[in-house]
């Protein structure tokens, strides 16, 4: 039969020091101080805290001067060998997917808008995750200014954080 020992304070904090993949080690250890330091006062300041730290944070990544960047459409570009669908906007689909006459060239409108903004200075990624098509999403940024909220102010682009779409034609 195993016997069950507690942790002491000195093997909690060697359990501590060992880094896990895909663990928050400083949220781990403030859940392991809760019982032993949460009177009413510091409850609030404690659960504060944890908050903060299971806040996901997304490191922004500025794409290197040697890296191929290529305009797929208005709302996806390809960073060397990695597609990125640009998070926060919906442009008409480009070539065979443009449902009209309309969509098509109000595609082809964004694409080339998207490629100025990507020649014009220095591409910032916040990565998300990925799609369904394997697709990174992400925030992208040039130099400092919001890609998405660019297109959609002159008119290129809608607004869209997922769910069903609207068409571009008629």
């Amino acid at each position: 039969m195993a016997q069950i020992v507690p942790f002491s304070p000195s093997a909690r904090r060697k359990h501590f020091r060992q880094a896990k993949p895909g663990r928050n080690i400083s949220l781990r250890l403030l859940l392991s101080l809760v019982p032993r330091y949460a009177g009413f006062v510091a409850l609030p300041f404690l659960l504060a805290a944890m908050l903060a730290l299971t806040v996901e944070r997304y490191p922004v990544v500025p794409a290197a001067l040697g890296d191929r960047v290529y305009v797929y459409d208005g709302d996806t570009i390809h960073v060397n060998d990695e597609r990125i669908r640009i998070l926060g906007l919906d442009t008409p689909e480009y070539g065979k997917l443009s449902r009209c006459r309309e969509e098509a060239l109000a595609a082809s409108i964004a694409k080339e808008a998207l490629q100025n903004l990507v020649l014009r200075g220095e591409i910032e990624i916040e990565r998300r995750g990925l799609d369904r098509y394997g697709r990174t999403l992400a925030y992208v940024r040039i130099d400092g200014v919001n890609v998405a909220d660019a297109l959609i102010a002159q008119g290129l682009a809608r607004e869209y954080h997922g769910g069903p779409r609207k068409g571009w034609c008629g």
